[in-house]
């Protein structure tokens, strides 16, 4: 009996080892490859691995969802969906229908058409229609005329260029000569510039005004100089048959307005040291740059000289004086007072003659 008890308490024993032993073996398996093993309950190689579950790399596909195109001229193929994988599948024939399959010009979407003319020559022309860039492609399974590009939007034209391709232009000319030059309009600072229309125009680069200085082109290029008082000259000088005559008088540089009527033109006729007529100027207020053009008053209208003031008086002949005088100051003269200018024959440059003589002041000054 003692010996039975010591037995089975021995066996109850070993039992409760044997039971605790196998619990935490049972808890660290679970921990290791059950619980948080990547292997299993989040092994992307198992539960959300790309290579099964939304695989995409077990096709190469053949083009993409919703594209059509032609086959055999008959058949219409759409792009679908087919094991995993885009791929072209028959949708509809065309010859079923008693039409053929064509990709439309236009849309690119293959359809089933009837038997047409074409009404251009080859895909890819182009031609101009109302300022419209219009191109040649398949339209309902024939060559036609198709809108691509509307040149009015942007103010332009439509041109056959020297390629005979249809393009865009704007149809304008040049205004100045080559890009960068200056000029003075009024006191400002203008230069060539190539503007978005393709043609050269003059942009206002300095208003001198701002500076309380003036514009001149007294070095040759268009600047804002620093002067005490106004620089006129004759610019231009036309002595013509009969009654054809006219002054040009220009303001190179000037830091305010120039009131003109403080100028008078004085004629000294021959040999005369005294004034034989002077014509004062109209009352107009002119900038650096500005001209102002005197002429006879019956000069002929065909000559189409831009007269700003008619007056009877302009009557010089070829050996007469004429003095530029503002406000008591005299700017200029053509000839020499006191002295009658040779005659010669009209503009001769050997001999000072200004006898039926225009003559232009140089550029370089």
């Amino acid at each position: 009996m003692r010996t039975q008890l010591i037995l089975a308490v021995l066996a109850l024993t070993l039992f409760s080892c044997a039971g605790g032993n196998k619990g935490v073996e049972n808890n660290t398996t679970n921990n290791i490859n059950n619980t948080s093993n990547v292997n299993n309950t989040s092994n992307v190689n198992n539960t959300s691995n790309t290579n099964n579950s939304s695989n995409t790399n077990n096709c190469t596909p053949e083009c993409t969802e919703g594209e059509t195109q032609c086959v055999d001229g008959t058949m219409i193929q759409v792009c679908s969906l087919v094991g995993g994988c885009y791929v072209w599948a028959d949708n509809t024939d065309c010859s079923a229908l008693t039409k053929v399959c064509q990709v439309n010009g236009t849309s690119g979407e293959a359809e089933c058409v009837e038997t047409c003319s074409d009404l251009c020559d080859a895909a890819g022309d182009t031609q101009c229609n109302n300022g419209h860039i219009e191109i040649c492609a398949l339209v309902g399974g024939c060559l036609d005329w198709v809108d691509q590009t509307d040149c009015t939007t942007t103010g332009q034209e439509c041109q056959i260029n020297g390629t005979g391709d249809a393009e865009c232009y704007y149809n304008c000319s040049d205004v100045c000569t080559t890009a960068g030059d200056t000029q003075c309009s009024s006191n400002v600072v203008q230069t060539c510039a190539l503007q978005a229309t393709g043609c050269l125009d003059w942009d206002d680069t300095l208003d001198c005004s701002s500076s309380s200085q003036a514009c001149s082109t007294a070095g040759g290029d268009a600047e804002c100089v620093t002067v005490t008082g106004p620089v006129l000259f004759f610019s231009e000088y036309m002595e013509g048959s009969s009654l054809n005559k006219a002054v040009e008088i220009y303001i190179a540089s000037s830091s305010t307005a120039v009131d003109m009527s403080t100028c008078n033109v004085n004629i000294y006729s021959n040999t005369s040291t005294t004034i034989s007529s002077s014509i004062t100027l109209n009352a107009v207020s002119l900038y650096s740059g500005d001209v102002y053009v005197l002429c006879n008053s019956s000069i002929d209208s065909t000559w189409s000289v831009p007269c700003d003031q008619l007056h009877g008086s302009v009557n010089f002949s070829g050996n007469d004086a004429v003095e530029l005088n503002c406000g008591g100051t005299v700017y200029d003269i053509i000839g020499k007072i006191g002295e009658n200018v040779s005659w010669g024959s009209g503009c001769d440059v050997t001999s000072p003659s200004t006898q039926d003589c225009t003559m232009r002041r140089k550029t370089t000054v």
